[in-house]
């Protein structure tokens, strides 16, 4: 189990969290009393089967033009929960992975004991998936890949590619017999979210796509990390038998399926609506003032930017730390490398303070 992640405030005092990248604003009123509302059913097994989650889900997309059939949804206990029995119930002996990337993606690949291949985005083109796709194709074509995922939009990068881009990426995979996980849990913070998602093209032509995984999380756009939970859509029934098979039975607790009710109820498009807003001002804003501190900022379209601070920094994250604000390092073999760290776009408070420490640390002459 990855015990370095983002969140992580329990080892010393942190005032400001950026290293989750949930919502900027945050999680909504209505969705909390629905959790705590759910209490009365806190003496009752959740529904084994999900089929309350499954029609509201059901619901939502076909108020929005894309009708999903009820049992192509899996939920679980977020998409974390849901990448390890992927991994476990499909058990693919190669899984490619394009890096910089998640790096839960390699930790549930080898976890089921999967060789792992990595094919590295190019820096010059600011770790672009765009950049890497013709590379993606030739590693699909050379070697006996059985699964690849593909985070779109990327993270740490907040990079992605359009639909018609991972469309082709699917039909190559069709060719060489490689499962498709198609990433995108943080597609809610695109503005124009339909035209970089899968799905409209695995409702057309869902014979064609039956390898293709679409993988989702309300975690991050509802900002309810600690409720948890995410979800995939699967046109193929084996491989969603495959993954029910080795998933706990009650992999979604009442106060997480509450949760879902709410969100999919018209909570979910007022939290995109809003983070939209928030980020649409604070983004840029952030990104000028890491630029202007002689950071490379790696240019993003959704709530997290990449950077790179140089050398006279330090280790940015421990200065940060001790001034009670946690950044995430990217510094991982699924990251980018030394120097890269990754923050989440905040409220305009909460970015004002986290650009001030920066300044301060910045000016200071003895790096410690």
């Amino acid at each position: 189990m990855r015990m370095d992640h983002g969140g992580d405030i329990y080892e010393m005092p942190v005032r400001l969290d950026f290293s989750v990248s949930i919502s900027p604003s945050g999680m909504p009123e209505s969705l909390k009393k629905a959790v705590i509302s759910s209490s009365g059913a806190w003496e009752q097994y959740p529904d084994i089967r999900q089929r309350k989650l499954k029609s509201y889900a059901a619901r939502w997309y076909a108020g929005h033009g894309t009708p999903v059939p009820e049992d192509w949804f899996l939920f679980g206990n977020g998409a974390s929960g849901l990448l390890y029995a992927l991994m476990a119930g499909l058990k693919p002996a190669k899984v490619l992975i394009p890096v910089p990337s998640f790096g839960e993606y390699r930790e549930t690949a080898e976890a089921a004991g999967a060789e792992v291949c990595r094919i590295s985005l190019p820096e010059s083109s600011d770790f672009s998936l765009r950049g890497g796709l013709s590379e993606i194709e030739k590693a699909l074509e050379a070697g006996d890949i059985d699964l690849m995922i593909l985070g779109n939009p990327n993270n740490p990068t907040g990079s992605c590619i359009t639909a018609l881009e991972a469309e082709k990426l699917a039909d190559a995979c069709r060719k060489t017999g490689t499962v498709l996980v198609a990433d995108e849990c943080f597609g809610w913070f695109l503005h124009n979210r339909e035209q970089y998602s899968m799905l409209p093209s695995v409702l057309a032509r869902p014979d064609s796509f039956s390898h293709v995984i679409i993988l989702e999380s309300l975690t991050k756009i509802c900002a309810m990390p600690g409720i948890r939970l995410g979800y995939l859509i699967a046109p193929d029934s084996g491989i969603r038998g495959r993954i029910r098979h080795v998933m706990q039975p009650w992999a979604v607790s009442a106060p997480a399926e509450a949760a879902g009710c709410e969100a999919f109820s018209g909570c979910l498009d007022i939290c995109a609506q809003n983070a939209r807003s928030i980020l649409s001002r604070e983004r840029g804003r952030l990104s000028d003032a890491l630029e202007g501190l002689g950071c490379r900022v790696i240019p993003s379209e959704v709530n997290y930017i990449l950077f790179r601070c140089g050398p006279e920094y330090g280790d940015l994250k421990k200065r940060c730390l001790s001034r009670g604000i946690l950044i995430r390092s990217c510094s991982s073999s699924d990251g980018p490398g030394e120097g890269y760290y990754r923050v989440a776009v905040k409220s305009p408070q909460e970015n004002d303070e986290l650009i001030m420490t920066l300044r301060k640390i910045n000016g200071e002459k003895n790096y410690g």
